[in-house]
C-alpha cells in the first residue's frame, strides 16, 4: 500500500464526522487542535506544517490529534464500546461528561495540568510518557500525557497494548487483537516509560516509497529512525521520525574534485559571471588541464585533494574513492560550507542527523600534515569537529535554525579508537559514534567470548571506544541483520537480538539501527522485528517471556510446530556470514566463499571453491562434518541442512494443522520465504560438494553435484518479489542473482556443466 495524502485525509475525515455527530457517547477523548478546528483536520494537516521552526504549537497539534485518531479507530476492539459512542473533543479547557481520555503534554493540554502525576512518576526526557487512570464520580479519567508530542503518541499505543492490542506484523494481518474485549477502561494505571535508546530504526538512504504500512509499523512500535531522503517527509515528522541522511557519497555530492569551481578564478576566463573567489591562488594551479571548457576543483586547487603515491588525486567517485586533503584549511572550509549550505536550503533541509561518512576500504591522503593529525579515526573526529564548529556558527548567524547532530562511523579501517586527545571545546553534546560491525558472526553473542575467532576483535575495538581517556561522548550500534550478501533470506535471530542489545545498553550504547530492513513481505523476519523494536525500548524486557506470548497469540492454532520451525531454522541460518557472506578472523583476514573483486589490491580475489591451493574450510566456526571444538563451535555444513530439513518439516505440520484464517495467511508468508532459504541453502550446498570433489579430482561426482546446484539455480531464478523488499544494495534480479556466487557457478558450468 503506497503513500497517498488525499486518501488518507479522507479516512481521517470520514472517521471525524461520524465521531463528531455523536452528541453523547461512553467516551471522550480530549486532545488540543491548536490553531486547526477539529481534532480531524488537525490529525492530518502534517504537509501544512513546518516541523523544523521554532514553533512546535502545530506539530504538537498534529501528532497529538493523530494519536486521538488512532486510539479511537482501535479502542472498539479492545473495549466493549462501538464507534459511535466515541466523542472526540478538543475543548481542553473542562472535563467532559462521562468516561474521558486525555492526551497531551503539560504544554499542548490545560487538562493534563489539572491531574498531577503520581509522586516518583516525574517526566524529564524527550519521549517519555505516563499513563493515569483513576475513578471519580462514577466515572473514569485516564490522562495520556507525554514529556513531548512523540511521548504522547507512544503514550497512545503503549495505553493500547495495555488494553491486548499487538501491533507485530505489517498491516492487518500483522494485528493481533485481545481474546476477550474488557467491559470498562480500566482505572488504577500508573506507567511511566522512558526509552533505553535514543534512536531505535534503520539506516536508509534512498527514497524506497514504502508507503504507510510499514511507517505506521514503525510508529505503532515506537521505533523513529528513518532517512529524510523518504518523500512523504512531513508524514515522517508527525509520527515523530528522526530522519537521517548522508553516506560515504557525500564528498561526491559536495566536493567533487571534477566538479565545477564555484568561483571567479583570477587566472580562468569564462566564469566571470560567479562569485568572487574568496580563497587564495593556488600554486598549483593547472588550468583547463582536460579543454573540457570548464574549471574543476581540482584543476583549480589540486592541493585540496589526496595525496596518493606522491601525486594528488581526483579520484572522487560515488563509493570507494579517494578523501580530500582533510589537513587543508581552505578544502575544509570549501566542504563544510557547501555541506551546510545543504542542511540549510538543499536536500538536506529535512535532515535530524547528518551521516558524515568518508570513504571506506580506499585512500586517505597520505601528505606530512594529514597524517599528523593522527589514525583514520583520529581524523574522522576531527572532520567531525571541523564541520560541527562551521555549524555552530551558522547557527549564531541564524542561517542554521535547527539543531543537527553529526553522525560518525567506526568502520573497517576506522574501527579502532582515537590515539589523541581532542580539542577542548568538542561538542559531544551533538555527536553520535556509530560503530558498524560487519565482520562479526552472529551464531555468537557480540560479546562471547567464546568467539575467540571472530567477534573478539570487534568487541576490543567497542570497548576501546567505550574506554577511550578521548572520547566521552555517546556511542551508537549499527547492524547488520540483513546485510547487502544475506539478500533477505529467512533469517531468525531470536537468541542474538535478546542477548545483544542488553549488553550494548549497560555498556552506554544509546543509539542502535539496523541496515537494509526489508519494508514488505517480512514472513519469519515478523519476530526479529518486534525484538528489535521491543528491546530498544525497553532494554530489560523479559525477551522470554515475550517470545511465549508472541508464539501464542501469533499463531494461536499451531504454537508448537510454528515455534519448532523458528527454532530449526535458526539453527540453520544463525552461521549464515560465514556460510553465504564473509567474516574476518582475529588477523583481521577475510573469509567468504564468494568470488570478490579486487579493490586496488586492498582485496584478494577469494575463490576458494574453484581453486585447489586453498583451503575450503579454513575457519574454526564452519566446516563440513559435525565439528565441536571448545571455541568457536558453529553448526557446521551437514548441521546446517539437517536443521533447514526439520524447518521444512515444521512448517509443512503448521500449514497442515492451522485453522485461523489469518494465521494462515502469516503462514504462508512465512514459507514463501522459507522456500528462498531453501533453495538458496541447497544451491550453495550443492555447490560447496562441488567444490570439494572438484579439490580432489573428482570429476564423476563433481558432474553429478553440479547437476544438482543447476537445479536449485533455475528455481532460484523464479524468485522474484522476495528478493525486491529491501533496499538497492540487497535487493537482486532474481534469487539466482542473489547468491552472489554466479562466477562460480559460470566455472563450474563450464567444466562440469555437460
Amino acid at each position: 500500500m503506497k503513500y497517498s495524502g488525499g486518501r488518507f485525509f479522507i479516512f481521517f475525515f470520514i472517521v471525524c464526522v461520524i465521531f463528531s455527530a455523536t452528541l453523547f457517547g461512553k467516551v471522550t477523548i480530549v486532545v488540543s487542535s491548536g490553531g486547526f478546528d477539529s481534532v480531524g483536520r488537525a490529525a492530518v494537516s502534517e504537509k501544512e506544517i513546518d516541523f523544523w521552526d521554532d514553533d512546535f504549537t502545530d506539530d504538537n497539534a498534529c501528532t497529538e490529534c493523530f494519536g486521538a485518531m488512532e486510539l479511537a479507530v482501535f479502542l472498539p476492539g479492545c473495549v466493549d464500546i462501538s464507534s459511535d459512542e466515541i466523542v472526540l473533543s478538543n475543548d481542553t479547557n473542562e472535563l467532559p461528561d462521562g468516561d474521558c481520555i486525555i492526551i497531551g503534554s503539560r504544554q499542548s493540554n490545560l487538562l493534563v495540568k489539572k491531574f498531577k502525576l503520581h509522586e516518583g512518576a516525574e517526566l524529564e526526557n524527550d519521549q517519555s510518557f505516563n499513563i493515569r487512570s483513576f475513578e471519580e464520580s462514577g466515572r473514569v479519567i485516564t490522562v495520556i500525557e507525554g514529556f513531548d508530542r512523540a511521548g504522547c503518541l507512544y503514550g497512545v499505543y503503549d495505553y493500547l497494548e495495555t488494553l491486548g492490542m499487538g501491533f507485530w506484523g505489517l498491516g492487518e494481518r500483522g494485528m493481533v487483537w485481545p481474546t476477550e474485549k474488557l467491559k470498562k477502561l480500566p482505572v488504577d494505571l500508573n506507567i511511566t516509560e522512558s526509552p533505553s535508546f535514543v534512536d531505535r530504526g534503520y539506516k536508509a538512504w534512498e527514497d524506497r516509497d514504502c508507503g504507510e504500512e510499514f511507517f505506521l509499523w514503525m510508529a505503532r512500535n515506537r521505533v523513529n529512525f528513518w532517512t529524510s531522503a523518504e518523500q512523504p517527509v512531513h508524514f515522517l515528522k508527525k509520527l515523530c521520525m528522526r530522519l537521517a541522511w548522508g553516506d560515504v557519497d557525500i564528498q561526491a555530492r559536495y566536493f567533487k574534485a571534477t566538479g565545477p569551481y564555484p568561483y571567479n578564478h583570477k587566472k580562468f576566463k569564462g566564469d566571470e559571471n560567479k562569485p568572487a573567489d574568496p580563497y587564495p591562488m593556488s600554486a598549483e594551479y593547472i588550468a583547463d588541464a582536460n579543454d573540457d571548457g570548464t574549471l574543476s576543483y581540482f584543476e583549480a586547487h589540486p592541493e585540496w585533494f589526496c595525496l596518493y603515491k606522491g601525486k594528488r588525486s581526483n579520484y572522487v567517485p560515488l563509493v570507494l574513492g579517494h578523501n580530500f586533503c582533510m589537513s587543508n584549511k581552505d578544502a575544509m572550509d570549501e566542504f563544510c560550507g557547501n555541506v551546510i549550505k545543504s542542511l540549510i536550503d538543499g536536500e538536506y533541509k529535512y535532515v535530524d542527523v547528518l551521516r558524515l561518512r568518508v570513504y571506506d576500504l580506499c585512500k586517505w591522503c597520505e601528505c606530512e600534515n594529514c597524517q599528523s593529525i593522527g589514525t583514520f579515526s583520529d581524523r574522522n573526529l576531527d572532520l567531525a569537529h571541523q564541520l560541527m564548529t562551521r555549524m555552530k556558527k551558522a547557527q549564531q548567524q541564524g542561517r542554521l535554525k535547527r539543531k543537527v547532530t553529526v553522525l560518525i562511523g567506526a568502520y573497517t579501517e576506522a574501527i579502532a579508537p582515537p590515539t589523541k586527545p581532542l580539542p577542548a571545546d568538542f561538542d559531544f553534546d551533538n555527536l553520535i559514534m556509530m560503530m558498524f560491525p560487519i565482520e562479526r558472526c552472529y551464531v555468537h553473542g557480540f560479546a562471547d567470548p567464546s568467539c575467540s575467532e571472530i567477534n573478539c576483535r570487534l568487541k576490543e575495538s567497542f570497548l576501546g571506544w567505550k574506554n577511550s581517556p578521548y572520547f566521552t561522548g555517546t556511542m551508537g550500534i549499527a547492524e547488520f541483520y540483513n546485510v547487502s550478501g544475506i539478500k533477505s533470506l529467512p533469517m531468525v535471530y531470536m537468541r542474538i537480538i535478546p542477548r545483544d542489545i542488553p549488553w550494548f545498553h549497560r555498556n552506554g550504547v544509546r543509539h542502535m539501527v539496523y541496515m537494509h530492513v526489508m519494508t514488505e513481505l517480512w514472513g519469519t523476519w515478523t519476530i526479529n522485528q518486534q525484538l528489535f523494536a521491543k528491546l530498544l525500548w525497553d532494554a530489560e524486557l523479559d525477551a522470554d517471556k515475550f517470545i511465549d506470548d508472541y508464539f501464542e497469540r501469533y499463531y494461536p492454532t499451531t504454537c508448537e510446530s510454528s515455534r519448532k520451525f523458528y527454532e530449526h531454522l535458526e539453527d540453520a541460518m544463525c552461521n549464515i556470514k560465514t556460510f553465504k557472506y564473509f567474516v574476518r578472523n582475529a588477523k583481521w583476514e577475510v573469509f567468504t566463499f564468494q568470488k570478490w573483486r579486487a579493490v586496488e589490491g586492498l582485496q584478494k580475489e577469494q575463490d576458494r571453491l574453484c581453486n585447489p591451493e586453498q583451503e575450503i574450510f579454513e575457519l574454526e566456526h564452519l566446516k563440513y562434518n559435525k565439528y565441536s571444538p571448545q571455541l568457536n563451535d558453529g553448526p557446521d555444513v551437514v548441521e546446517i541442512m539437517e536443521s533447514m530439513r526439520l524447518a521444512r518439516k515444521y512448517i509443512d505440520q503448521s500449514l497442515m494443522l492451522c485453522s485461523d484464517k489469518v494465521e494462515q495467511s502469516r503462514l504462508v508468508e512465512d514459507e514463501k520465504r522459507f522456500a528462498y532459504g531453501e533453495a538458496m541453502y541447497n544451491f550453495i550446498y550443492h555447490l560447496i560438494r562441488t567444490g570439494m570433489f572438484h579439490h580432489e579430482g573428482n570429476s564423476m561426482m563433481a558432474r553429478m553435484e553440479f547437476a544438482s546446484v543447476k537445479v536449485y539455480a533455475e528455481e532460484l531464478k523464479e524468485m522474484i518479489d522476495v528478493v525486491n523488499s529491501a533496499s538497492e544494495d540487497v535487493n537482486s534480479k532474481n534469487g539466482y542473482e542473489a547468491t552472489q556466487m554466479t562466477p562460480i557457478f559460470d566455472f563450474f558450468d563450464a567444466k562440469y556443466g555437460q
